[in-house]
C-alpha cells in the first residue's frame, strides 16, 4: 500500500496536510480526516488496517482505526475518520497527525505506508 494524501475537511473547507510544514486545521464538530492510499502491488489487498493518531507534545490523545475490506491492485481508496473528540490540550499546541497503512500479507516495502503531518488545531470561527 502507498499512502497518497491526508486531507482535513471541515465546515471551513478542505486542506491537504503537508509533512514538511504545519497546516492550520479549523476544528468543528464535523471535522473529518480523509486518508487516501493506493494498492501499489500486483495483487488485491484485503483487510487493510488504517490507523490515524493525533499526538500533542508527543503524547497520543486520539487514535482511530478502520479496516478496508478489500482494494484492487493499482486502485486507490479513501478512508474517513470523524468524531475525533479532540481534547482542549490539542488547541494551539504542537500537534501531529500520524497515519499508518498496515502491512498486508506479502508486502515488503513499508517505507511509503506511513507519514506524520504537523498541524495547528484552531477553533473554527
Amino acid at each position: 500500500s502507498e499512502l497518497n494524501s491526508v486531507e482535513a475537511v471541515s465546515s471551513s473547507g478542505t486542506k491537504t496536510l503537508s509533512t514538511s510544514s504545519p497546516t492550520t486545521v479549523d476544528v468543528s464538530p464535523n471535522l473529518v480526516f480523509k486518508v487516501t492510499f493506493t494498492d501499489s502491488g500486483n495483487f488485491q489487498e484485503v483487510k487493510v488496517p488504517v490507523t490515524l493518531t493525533v499526538t500533542v507534545f508527543g503524547k497520543p490523545v486520539v487514535t482511530k482505526k478502520q479496516v478496508v475490506p478489500a482494494i484492487l491492485s493499482q486502485k486507490s481508496t479513501t478512508v474517513s475518520f470523524g468524531n475525533l473528540q479532540l481534547p482542549t490540550s490539542a488547541f494551539g499546541a504542537n500537534a501531529t497527525v500520524h497515519v499508518e497503512i498496515g502491512k498486508v500479507r506479502g508486502e515488503t516495502n513499508l517505507a511509503n505506508n506511513r507519514a506524520s503531518y504537523p498541524v495547528l488545531f484552531s477553533l473554527s470561527q
